[in-house]
């Protein structure tokens, strides 16, 4: 037999009074022809057909043309469907079926040769930003209550405005109830990465598993606005897991530099997040000759973050010190090619920042040094305290300093009055004849 129909929509409506139950999906398109062959007996019966459907709709998705082949017994049934999204997409399946018990199994295959719009070419979906093009193909099983999607992908070129990927494979395993993505490679700036990723896609608070690691990446090749001193290759991971909205996790990043210029060669730094509170932690890192460590601790609730992220995160300032044991002037003034400096500062120096989210024009500042020494060609002078600076919301302000040595002494204050925004400077010294 044969069947045409010029508006399977229109037919639907007229025919659908007289259906068991109404259909669960919506369709349109274009028309659609049918030629369908029955056999075998009454209780075991055959059916080849053969579907050619133009510009089909289905539950708002369009595609260019749908063709459907099926041969066999109803509990046994052979099955290819090839689907023409437009001139650039197209998936084909081949298969088996049991009509009985309502199951299916088979392979499948899927070519993007541009997915920039793709998602808008299948009507209701929106389109992304994302250049470039992928083959995937796998297998499934599925049955009324289950549904298990095996695959891999190979995806090159891809971009999204200035940001370029050259290439990503990837396989994964899909069910009703997770989403498994393994054995994730790609190459970008140079350098390559790699991944899992596990996330479940039912339940109220959805759990996420993931691992990903990269190397080499160029910082002088991405689209950012890249100082020189830091042109350099990055190294890393990320771990991530528990529930999507209250995730935990710990990144590793180092970073070398391209060329040593003698201020910083490494930078590695640690950052964890547990129980809604970030903390990060720099190793050692060589500076001018010193060595300089670094924390900071951030609680999330107070941040400006998405309000399904950590909706329950303590809230609280966000604390940053940083301590430089030993330090001292003269690398730094030797790189900066600096030239008449007359005297070399060496000292133990900290700095803590205070930021409160909900108050961020006013960020706290206090540098302290410790053991401060002015050498100078005729000797040095030694402070008999600490060196303190504070800058809040009242301004600048330094607490009186002396610093004493053979003959002389130097006595220094500073505060910046803010009502006039002038800084009042306090200096008296004595310097021997040398």
């Amino acid at each position: 037999g044969g069947l045409t129909v010029a508006s399977p929509r229109e037919t639907l409506f007229a025919v659908e009074p007289w259906l068991p139950a109404s259909s669960p999906v919506e369709i349109d398109g274009g028309p659609l022809d049918a030629r369908f062959r029955v056999g075998g007996s009454i209780d075991q019966p055959t059916l080849i057909s053969t579907v050619e459907w133009t510009h089909p709709v289905v539950a708002g998705q369009s595609l260019e043309r749908l063709a459907v082949v099926v041969d066999g017994a109803m509990d046994q049934l052979l099955w290819q469907i090839e689907g023409v999204i437009s001139s650039t997409a197209w998936i084909k399946a081949t298969g088996t079926a049991d009509a009985l018990q309502s199951s299916a199994s088979g392979d499948w295959e899927m070519r993007l040769d541009d997915l920039r719009g793709f998602p808008g070419e299948l009507g209701e979906l929106p389109e992304f930003d994302i250049g470039g093009e992928a083959f995937a193909r796998g297998s499934f099983d599925a049955s009324a209550n289950e549904l298990e999607v095996d695959g891999e992908i190979v995806a090159t070129d891809l971009s999204t405005g200035e940001w370029l990927i050259d290439g990503v494979e990837a396989r994964f395993h899909a069910t009703r109830e997770a989403i498994e993505i393994s054995g994730l490679e790609g190459q970008a700036y140079g350098g390559t990465f790699e991944g899992n990723l596990d996330i479940a896609t039912t339940g109220s608070s959805v759990p996420v598993e993931a691992d990903f690691r990269w190397n080499d990446i160029d910082i002088g090749s991405l689209p950012l606005a890249v100082p020189a001193e830091a042109a350099g290759r990055v190294d890393g991971s990320l771990h991530i897991s528990g529930p999507i909205d209250r995730p935990e996790g710990d990144l590793v990043l180092a970073w070398v530099a391209d060329q040593y210029d003698g201020m910083v060669n490494e930078i590695r730094l640690n950052a964890i997040l547990v129980d809604g509170f970030l903390t990060v932690l720099s190793d050692e890192v060589e500076l001018a000759g010193a060595v300089l460590s670094a924390r900071l601790e951030a609680p999330l609730g107070d941040l400006a973050l998405p309000d399904w992220l950590w909706p329950d995160a303590p809230g609280g300032s966000v604390r940053a010190e940083v301590e430089i044991p030993g330090f001292s002037s003269g690398p730094l003034v030797e790189m900066l090619d600096l030239e008449d400096v007359p005297a070399r500062a060496e000292a133990d120096l900290r700095a803590e920042l205070d930021w409160d989210p909900l108050s961020p024009e006013t960020p706290v500042v206090e540098v302290r040094a410790d053991n401060l020494r002015l050498v100078h060609h005729a000797g040095e002078l030694v402070a008999e305290g600490p060196v303190e600076v504070t800058l809040d919301e009242n301004g600048f302000e330094m607490a009186p300093v002396t610093l004493v040595g053979p003959g002389s002494s130097i006595e220094a204050s500073a505060v910046q009055v803010a009502t006039t925004d002038t800084i009042e400077a306090h200096l008296r010294a004595r310097l021997a004849p040398e």
